[in-house]
Parts: structure tokens; C-alpha cells; sequence
């Protein structure tokens, strides 16, 4: 019983919220369970609205009777029964067939009278709902005395809010909590069970379609709702149903100056959001199973997001650029994201520009600083709800086009330009009094060792490893920051089907054997100009990955990690792949991305690729390849090296259509595009 009161005093709690949806005029709306609700006057005035429109012309008949002996009107004619003595007959009619043939056909749409008659229903049935629960403490006076009475089918009592008891059917016998005049009950109790019973349930269960759901729960069963053909409202509240729909209702403040409209939680997480150019955010995956990254320092006033790498760090034919505006408080050098030594004397808003690099080139546009810097201050407003302008970010980018990672490592000449770069940022930091850390180093390099060939996947991985450490002690030394500088990196997907692949596989190495590297894609799903290099709307779209991956390692303290293989089995012909899955469950997808033969998935033995009957995705984690016969010893299974999907141009590249259910969505111009972590290219021997 203590369980029904408690629902009772739910019921009470939010039956003011409820009447602003019922009882409010059009311009009336509400936030229910993360739902956007307009009253129910803002959906009948547009009803209204809509059958005016309609009716200009019609006819009139008493009866369906008289209306369906005159058919001496052209088709489409409108008419309206409007005292027929059924009176469920009553309503808008249209004329089928010629004039003086065919027949009358009920319209779906009410007519005016009867949606004024329903909306005077429901305002009379919430003024009688509300007007009972102000008598609630008589309620509660009255079923402590249910505990005295022996015989809870022959004892009757009324009190002064009009509550009986009777019996339901056998013997159930049902308390009532709110009744009419006449004692009809509208909401009461089994005392038996304790369940929530309520009038209308029969309808409700019956005539699916004859009602307007106002409250549903996660699995949209209805707890209230109004019919349609009487203006009553409905309540069930059994199995819990409405109470606990009732239990998720918030009407938060929401405190975020950001948003024209936010529906959040009691501890202001946001669940769906618009911003004031109406770009619509939702909140993301909590990523769980993420690694914790050990982030040991505070943020800084200003914290650097530099890049590093060849062309594609530089943003080479990705013209024209494209990020011409700041919306936050991000930061770049005088000279731009791609500043030399002249351009580092102080800062300015980050926006992308036309100018010609340091190494001389003249092609270069849009570089993955903006995407990648204006990402993070995006995620840190929805997600942590933080105010993008206590957290500064400064990115630019020191590359050089071209070069392999011999020609960018600690000791070349061009990486002096990277330590100018950090060094111009704590300068410029603290002749403002502000503190400067380099928080992260994006890598964008690794073509010209691939297509070189010359480099083994050891000693590539052996590379990358020292310019990390080399790169984060010359930080340090500098900035004085105690805290690491993880590395960023994508994973190169052009050259593979020539078998060119010590790179992409070293790369994979890297993050899988060491925490302070952090694969944030493969490269197979970006739109490219040439083959090599990505177009202005694929540098920015890359750099949102990057900031994805930054903002979950860096900021939130979380390591991210791609879809990636876990662990392999083999059992007669079928090989089981498990996965690490950011945001279960796997999907193939060949809409986003042209098809590749077995979804990208290949197995080589002694130099050739078997025949696979099948691939499949087994609960959502795991993929399943069965081979047409049983699987050779030291065989290995490979992705997105053999093949590419129709239409992908990378210079021959491999990719495949293995990815996750990453909610997250970047808005480019006028379109949105997904960021779906999509597989990795790897071979795992068997």
C-alpha cells in the first residue's frame, strides 16, 4: 500500500506539469522524458486550422440516413452529419463518384465541433483530477482507517472527498483515490495487490487507435493518454507503468547560456540540444570500456593541439579552406595554422587560410586544426556542459610535405620548426600571465614511407616510438609541464593492395602496445582529391576525429581506443574474431561506403587467399568468417588490404564496411556526416 501512495504523491507532484500540456493554450509546450510536447489546444487549433480549410463549401444532413439518399453531388463534395442519433456517425463526409452515383466516405479527420467538444472533456476531467488531489490528505486519513475494517466485501465508507470502496470483479476490491460527483471512479487502488487501477483501461487495451498518448515510458506503453471520440483522459498505471514513465518526467532549469533549447537531466547532462543556429546536438556514447589515460596535470589557460607529419598535417589540396570563422575562443599563430619562425609572435583566432606554407608549397587550404580544436570545444559544451571559453585551445601545425619520419625525427632540420611552435606558445602564454601546455601531438605522415618500401614495420614502429618520447621530453623541457604528450595518429590506408603495408600495420602496433599512442581512425572512409590527399570537407571531417579521440583521452581522462581485434579462434572451417566495439553493436555498412568483397575481410595461406563462404556478425562484437573448407595451419586473416570498396579512391587502397554505432555527427556547411569508428586495416596470424 505504501508503494500505491508513493505513486499517488508522484501523480500529484506532476499533475501541474500535466496541465500545462492539457490545459495550456497553443503557444503552451512541454518537456517530458527528453520529449519536445506541445498542448493538446496547440494540436486541435492546427486541426482547426487544417479542416477550415477543408470544409469551405460543404453540405449539411441531420443523419447518415438522409446523407447517403442524395448523391446528386459531384465527386469531392464535403458534408457534414451533424445530428445523426448514433452519435459516433456524426462528422466530416466526402462524396465518392459521379454526380447522381457512388457513395458518402467517412473522413479521418474530426470535425470543429467535435474537437471543441473533446477539448472541453479533457478540461473538464483535469479540472476534477486536480480538484481530488488537493483533497489528498483526506485520502490518506481515509485508507488508514482500510487497516480496521475485516470484511473487505460488505463494509462501505465515505469520507469527505467522495472515497467508496466496492467490488472490482470476484474479489478484487478496489480503493478509489479520485471520483466524480457520482461517485464513477477515475483513479484508485486494488487493495489486494497494491496496483494503480484507473477508468478506461478496457479502451485502452482494446482500441489501440481511439486515444492520443501524452506519457509512455522507454518502451512506449502508454500510462496516460486522452481518447479521442469522448475528451476523457485515460490513466494505466499498472505493472508500474506510469510510475515509472512518471518517475524519468524533469522539468529542469536548464543553467547553459549555449543553447536556444536544452532538455537535460537533474544533474544538467544534456540528452538533446539546439544551439542558437539551430544545429541540433545530442549527447554521445559514455564510450564504456575506454582505458583510463593517466592525465596528471590541470588543464592550462591555453593548451596546444599541435600537428606534425607531412602533407596531409598541412592541409595540401585541400582548397579553398573552409573553417573562415571562430565560433569559440580558439587560438592559432599570427601567421596562421601553418606559421613559419616570422609568424609565431603572437596569437589569433583560429581560422583556416590560402597562404603558403614554410616548405614553399602553394597548394595548401584547409589543415586539421580547425576541425579537430573546435570538435573538442563542442563535446566539452554538450557533453560536460563546460563553457568552451575556460578551455582555450591553441592548434597549428609544423610539418613539412613530402617527408618521411627520418626527415621529421629529433636531430633533422625541420624539427626545429615543431620546437619553435612550442616554444612561441609558452612565450606568447606568459607574457599574457597564462599557463601553456602542449596537451596532445596529432601525426599525419607515413605515405612516402609506405610507398618507399624500404622501412620494416619493426623499425617504422621503433621510429615512431622514439619521436614520441624525443618530441614529449623537449616539451617538457620547455613548458616545464609534468604532464605526458600523447600522440594522435591516423592509420594510412593508400598503397596496401600493393602490398605496401609496413606503415598502416606499425601504426596499429604502436597503439596497441603503448598508451601514449592513439589511433583515432583508419583513413578509407574520407573524400579524397587526388588519391593521396583529402578535400577541404575530408581535412575538416578527419579533424573532428581527431578531436573526438582528443577530447576522450585528454580531456575526459578516458583513452580511446578504435574499433579494433581483440583475440582470434579457429574451429574446422570458422575463424572468430573478437573486438574491442567503442559503441556496440558492429554493423556492416555498404550505404556509407561502397561494397568490398566479404565486407573487406580476407585469409591468406602460403601466399593465396582462400575462398570464404561466409562472414557474419555474431552479437555484435564478434565477427565469424566461414572458409569453403577447413583452415590451413599458419594461415592469417587480414582486413581492408586485398580489397576496396566500389567507388573509394585512395591510391590503391584497402578498406571494407565493418563499423560501430557511434552516435556522434559533425555538421559541415549545411550537411551532417557520422563518426562512425570504422575498423582498422590488420592482418592477425591464426
Amino acid at each position: 500500500m505504501s508503494g500505491s501512495l508513493n505513486a499517488l504523491e508522484s501523480l500529484k507532484s506532476y499533475v501541474d506539469a500535466l496541465k500545462q500540456v492539457l490545459e495550456g493554450d497553443s503557444q503552451t509546450s512541454l518537456n517530458l522524458e527528453g520529449v519536445q510536447i506541445h498542448s493538446i489546444a496547440k494540436h486541435i487549433e492546427d486541426e482547426m486550422k487544417r479542416i477550415e480549410t477543408m470544409v469551405k463549401g460543404r453540405v449539411a444532413f441531420a443523419s447518415v440516413e438522409q446523407m447517403n439518399a442524395s448523391l446528386a453531388f459531384a465527386e469531392n463534395t464535403l458534408c457534414e452529419v451533424w445530428n445523426d442519433p448514433d452519435s459516433t456517425k456524426n462528422g466530416l463526409y466526402g462524396k465518392v463518384g459521379s454526380d447522381g452515383a457512388g457513395h458518402w466516405s467517412r473522413s479521418g479527420i474530426d470535425s470543429v465541433y467535435t474537437l471543441n467538444q473533446a477539448l472541453h472533456a479533457v478540461q473538464t476531467t483535469l479540472t476534477q483530477l486536480t480538484d481530488k488531489v488537493a483533497n489528498y490528505e483526506s485520502l490518506q486519513e481515509s485508507v488508514s482507517h482500510l487497516k480496521s475494517y475485516q470484511d473487505n466485501f460488505t463494509k462501505v465508507f465515505a469520507s469527505r472527498s467522495g472515497i467508496h470502496q466496492y467490488l472490482k470483479a470476484g474479489s478484487e476490491v478496489v480503493i478509489p483515490a479520485i471520483v466524480d460527483e457520482d461517485l464513477n471512479q477515475a483513479l484508485g487502488f486494488d487493495a489486494n495487490t497494491g496496483e494503480l487501477v484507473a477508468a478506461g483501461l478496457d479502451r485502452m487495451a482494446t482500441e489501440p487507435y481511439h486515444y492520443v498518448p501524452v506519457i509512455v515510458d522507454e518502451q512506449e506503453r502508454i500510462s496516460l493518454s486522452v481518447e479521442k471520440s469522448t475528451g476523457q483522459v485515460l490513466c494505466d498505471l499498472h505493472h508500474a507503468t506510469a510510475s515509472g514513465a512518471m518517475r524519468k518526467v524533469g522539468l529542469y532549469e536548464v543553467k547553459n547560456d549555449n543553447f536556444a533549447f536544452a532538455v537535460v537531466d537533474d544533474e544538467q547532462k544534456i540528452a538533446l540540444a539546439i544551439d542558437y543556429s539551430g544545429n541540433v546536438i545530442q549527447s554521445s556514447s559514455n564510450h564504456e570500456g575506454d582505458q583510463n589515460y593517466n592525465k596528471t596535470s590541470l588543464d592550462s589557460d591555453v593548451n596546444h593541439f599541435l600537428f606534425y607529419g607531412q602533407s596531409l598535417s598541412l592541409g595540401s589540396a585541400g582548397r579553398p579552406a573552409i573553417s573562415l570563422m571562430q565560433p569559440y575562443e580558439n587560438l592559432t599563430f599570427a601567421g596562421g595554422p601553418r606559421a613559419d619562425s616570422a609568424g609565431l609572435s603572437s596569437f589569433k583566432p583560429l581560422i583556416e587560410d590560402n597562404l603558403p606554407a614554410p616548405d614553399g608549397s602553394t597548394s595548401y587550404g584547409e589543415t586539421l586544426c580547425s576541425g579537430a580544436a573546435n570538435y573538442v570545444s563542442e563535446l566539452l559544451q554538450v557533453e560536460n556542459q563546460r563553457d568552451p571559453s575556460t578551455y582555450k585551445l591553441l592548434s597549428s601545425t609544423a610539418g613539412h610535405g613530402g617527408y618521411t619520419i627520418n626527415q621529421l625525427k629529433k636531430g633533422s632540420d625541420w624539427y626545429s620548426l615543431l620546437k619553435e611552435h612550442v616554444k612561441a606558445g609558452y612565450v606568447v602564454s606568459q607574457l599574457k600571465n597564462e599557463t601553456y601546455a602542449v596537451q596532445a601531438l596529432g601525426w599525419a605522415q607515413g605515405e612516402n614511407d609506405q610507398f618507399d618500401g624500404s622501412k620494416s614495420r619493426a623499425d617504422y614502429l621503433s621510429d615512431l616510438i622514439t619521436l614520441q618520447s624525443d618530441i614529449e621530453q623537449d616539451v617538457k623541457s620547455i613548458t616545464s609541464q609534468s604532464s605526458d604528450v600523447p600522440l594522435l595518429l591516423y592509420q594510412l590506408s593508400a598503397y596496401v593492395r600493393e602490398g605496401k603495408r609496413n606503415v598502416t600495420l606499425a601504426q596499429l602496433d604502436a597503439t596497441e602496445s603503448n598508451e601514449k599512442f592513439v589511433l583515432v581512425t583508419p583513413m578509407y572512409q574520407f573524400p579524397y582529391s587526388d588519391g593521396l590527399h583529402l578535400t577541404s570537407i575530408g581535412y575538416r571531417w578527419l579533424g573532428h576525429y581527431y578531436g573526438k579521440a582528443y577530447k576522450d583521452t585528454v580531456c575526459t581522462g578516458k583513452r580511446f581506443e578504435p574499433l579494433r581485434p581483440l583475440r582470434t579462434q579457429v574451429q574446422g572451417k570458422c575463424i572468430l574474431i573478437e573486438f574491442h566495439v567503442p559503441c556496440p553493436p558492429m554493423v556492416f555498412d555498404e550505404q556509407t561506403l561502397g561494397s568490398a568483397s566479404n565486407y573487406g575481410f580476407t585469409v591468406e595461406s602460403n601466399g593465396q587467399l582462400l575462398a570464404i563462404d561466409d562472414v557474419q556478425i555474431i552479437n555484435g562484437e564478434q565477427v565469424k568468417i566461414i572458409l569453403k573448407s577447413p583452415v590451413p595451419a599458419n594461415s592469417k586473416v587480414r582486413y581492408g588490404l586485398d580489397v576496396i570498396g566500389d567507388g573509394l579512391t585512395h591510391e590503391n587502397g584497402g578498406s571494407g564496411n565493418l563499423r560501430d554505432s557511434e552516435p556522434r555527427r559533425c555538421t559541415i556547411g549545411q550537411s551532417k556526416y557520422p563518426l562512425y569508428n570504422w575498423c582498422v586495416l590488420f592482418e592477425k596470424e591464426l
